[in-house]
């Protein structure tokens, strides 16, 4: 479902290529392609509670979803293309982690159960790790992503860490500028809330 939808936000498919504005609300369907544009963003909420979020000119797709809720077993792969986004992940990752996959143009992300954040386009991409780290003191596992492209797989499991990509070349792995963090959580922040978009619905 979407949620926290501001600006111009737009879904297509196969079956309806010319896109059509998303209203807070309102359904998402597999291989449905989510596009914003400038000053926009919005919230992907699925039923696992797993949320992705994308910022200003950003597009993100989920390419397939399963759910037993009775379970909480189930699979999860999303497309982020060009752009911002941050996700947090649900109850599948929490699962088993080898079951949420996100891909980007130049990498895939293997999760182990985190909070990301990044910015891609076609070429390069930073993938940031939010956390919860090995340290934290809130009893939560310790988790991360494996970023993984061609030219070499490396691993995040420090918070306020990432890895940058270029198209090409081996990732590399350094402590992401907090400015440059900030940005990237700013576009992403929803402006509406979620409580309120439960109560509205």
């Amino acid at each position: 479902i979407s949620a926290a939808v501001r600006g111009d936000v737009e879904r297509a498919s196969d079956t309806q290529p010319v896109g059509v504005q998303i209203a807070s609300g309102q359904p998402i369907y597999l291989q449905d392609r989510i596009t914003s544009g400038s000053n926009s963003g919005m919230q992907i909420m699925l039923l696992d509670q797993t949320t992705f979020t994308i910022g200003p000119d950003s597009f993100v797709k989920i390419d397939e979803f399963v759910y037993d809720p009775n379970t909480t077993v189930g699979k999860v792969t999303a497309s982020l293309g060009k752009g911002v986004f941050r996700f947090v992940t649900g109850k599948i990752a929490q699962q088993n982690p080898s079951n949420m996959t996100v891909k980007l143009p130049v990498a895939t992300i293997g999760i182990r159960g985190t909070m990301v954040f990044g910015r891609s386009d076609e070429n390069s991409a930073v993938v940031g790790l939010a956390g919860p780290g090995r340290d934290n003191n809130t009893n939560d596992k310790a988790a991360g992503v494996d970023v993984i492209t061609p030219q070499g797989t490396v691993e995040l499991r420090r918070p306020g860490w990432g890895a940058l990509i270029e198209r090409g070349r081996p990732p590399v792995v350094e402590q992401l500028p907090k400015p440059a963090v900030d940005a990237i959580l700013a576009a992403v922040a929803p402006r509406d809330t979620v409580a309120n978009f439960t109560a509205a619905a």
